[in-house]
């Protein structure tokens, strides 16, 4: 994760003007397929429309809280694709990993429970949250999601996040990929970082 700030300008470089701007997920991983290779790089794109009436790219979000190189969330013909997130209150910015750090009703989950709360509970409420509000942005919700991708620190984890994911989802959550990483950007302690794709209403 040290190369991750040149490869940042680099990004910032590619994407730069509002318009070419996109929702981005970086992840500190074990390795990259070829040898010597410092970063791996995958991107999603639009075929360039050739009549007025096929899918576009539609940046309406404002910059993300964090940065402004990209964007939290974009409408890319039929579906809504978020950045990936971390816990971080961005008033802080803070990292979230207790229900007590929650601004909002989240922080009541953990009252009258005798089980120990595990830090992963906290962050993907604080995650979903954000997440809910990106795709809301963009004219989706929760429902509308087709694909979650989970990047966690500890697997293992996953039937806790469960247990928060259905008081967004429902009692059945969308198709699901959890993909072991070493950690998250920019918070390294953070265990969670999600991204969704959902349909556009």
């Amino acid at each position: 994760m040290q190369e991750f700030g040149p490869i940042a300008k680099v990004r910032r470089r590619l994407f730069a003007g509002r318009p070419n701007q996109a929702p981005s997920t970086a992840l500190p991983v074990a390795g990259v397929r070829q040898d010597g290779a410092l970063f791996e790089w995958q991107v999603v794109a639009l075929v360039p429309p050739r009549n007025r009436d096929e899918y576009r790219k539609d940046a309406r979000m404002p910059a993300h809280p964090l940065t402004d190189f990209y964007l939290p969330a974009v409408n890319a013909g039929p579906f809504v694709f978020t950045a990936g997130e971390v816990a971080v209150e961005t008033s802080g910015p803070s990292l979230v990993n207790r229900f007590s750090e929650v601004q909002d009703e989240g922080r009541f989950l953990s009252y009258g429970r005798i089980h120990q709360e595990r830090p992963i509970m906290a962050e993907s409420w604080q995650v979903y949250q954000q997440l809910k509000s990106y795709l809301e942005a963009c004219g989706s919700s929760m429902d509308q999601v087709v694909h979650q991708t989970l990047h966690m620190v500890n697997p293992a984890d996953y039937p806790a996040l469960e247990r928060i994911a259905t008081l967004f989802y429902g009692p059945k959550l969308p198709p699901t990929t959890v993909v072991p990483i070493v950690g998250t950007s920019p918070y390294p302690e953070a265990t969670l970082e999600a991204e969704l794709v959902a349909v556009a209403m």
